[in-house]
């Protein structure tokens, strides 16, 4: 036998032993790359698929362990092709993506009257507001509940005197949470406050980054250009009035809520949201371009998390045809977050898995 042939002979004798295992590698890789399942599901998979592979070498069965193996390999490249590929299509965020879930008021009843909707919907985030009876014994009951959850902190600024104590408020939030970022809660009390309070402003942001080096954020207002007396280049680095700011926020929750604190019952009219979502993005638009804003704060809406239908949130959120919001924040409304609510951001949370 000639040396190629030789080398021929060995090569169809490769395959005949490789080729069906590279074949079930390459399934399993091109399952999870193109319909990737949560993570928790595919780990799951990969680990009883390397298990019974152990298992079936050790009993000899040596076709059935490489089959398994070559699973356990394509599972693996093809879960990293999807991450890649998500991260390539993802616009620039600088925390966590997805959904998240604010819990505020007193945290105890929040936490008992939401348990089961953080159970359902799983976010990638968990906001939460202030420090009334945050510990450490009730975030490790909030982390048994959602496990893979990342904590922001938000605080309230209740005018130009509380800047100060709301960084040291989020502070011990961060110590009690291991949050990642905090946000700055900051309406009404911050409005026609002039120099005194963009300088306060100025000088709560810088702190933070010096005490802490994490990501900012602030929730207000949806429609800046409604509401100018509010020191918006303060928050967000841009130019107004009384000059250009240097420091910026990193994103905003702007708070798209088509009704007020009266709503108590009832649901609003079909596609409030949507319309109202739409209005927001133009005049934050308006705002960026006239340089209130830096063109760097990015943005993830607040919505209620109650009297909406889910068809109008579902339109809002996750428009067909127009690139994923970085992230959806939910506000229980007057402590609720409504079936409408909790099923179409569970929608937009499984997007991000």
């Amino acid at each position: 036998m000639s040396d190629i042939e030789l080398y021929k002979d060995r090569a169809l004798s490769a395959l005949k032993v490789g080729g069906p295992p590279l074949l079930t590698a390459v399934a399993a890789g091109a399952a999870a790359s193109f319909a990737p399942s949560a993570p928790g599901i595919t780990m799951g998979l990969a680990s009883l698929s390397a298990v019974g592979a152990i298992v079936a070498g050790a009993t000899g069965h040596w076709t059935v362990a490489s089959h398994l193996a070559a699973g356990t390999v394509g599972l693996g490249v093809g879960t990293a092709v999807a991450r890649a590929r998500k991260t390539v299509d993802l616009a620039p965020w600088p925390t966590t993506r997805g959904a998240a879930m604010i819990l505020w008021g007193t945290l105890e009843t929040r936490l008992r009257d939401l348990a089961g909707v953080l159970e359902r919907m799983q976010p990638q985030v968990i906001i939460v507001h202030g420090n009334d009876g945050l510990t450490a014994d009730w975030a490790s009951r909030v982390r048994a509940i959602v496990p893979n959850a990342r904590y922001w902190t938000e605080q309230w600024v209740g005018g130009v005197s509380d800047t100060g104590p709301a960084v040291r408020r989020a502070l011990r939030a961060m110590d009690v949470l291991g949050a990642e970022a905090a946000v700055w809660n900051a309406e009404r009390p911050m409005k026609d406050t002039g120099m005194e309070g963009r300088r306060a402003t100025q000088s709560m942001l810088a702190e933070w980054t010096r005490s802490t080096g994490l990501p900012q954020g602030f929730t207000s207002y949806a429609q800046p250009t409604g509401h100018r007396s509010f020191p918006w280049a303060a928050f967000a680095g841009g130019r107004d009035s009384y000059g250009t700011f240097d420091l910026a926020c990193d994103f905003s929750l702007p708070q798209v809520y088509p009704f007020g604190d009266e709503m108590r019952s009832g649901t609003a009219p079909a596609g409030a949201l949507t319309r109202l979502m739409a209005t927001y993005e133009a005049k934050w638009a308006e705002a960026v371009s006239s340089g209130l804003i830096r063109s760097s704060v990015l943005c993830g809406p607040m919505i209620p998390g109650a009297h909406l239908e889910q068809a109008d949130i579902e339109a809002a959120i996750m428009p067909p045809g127009r690139p994923l919001l970085p992230c959806v924040a939910v506000w229980p409304w007057h402590g609720a977050v409504d079936e409408a609510c909790a099923a179409a951001v569970t929608k937009f949370a499984e997007k991000y898995r």
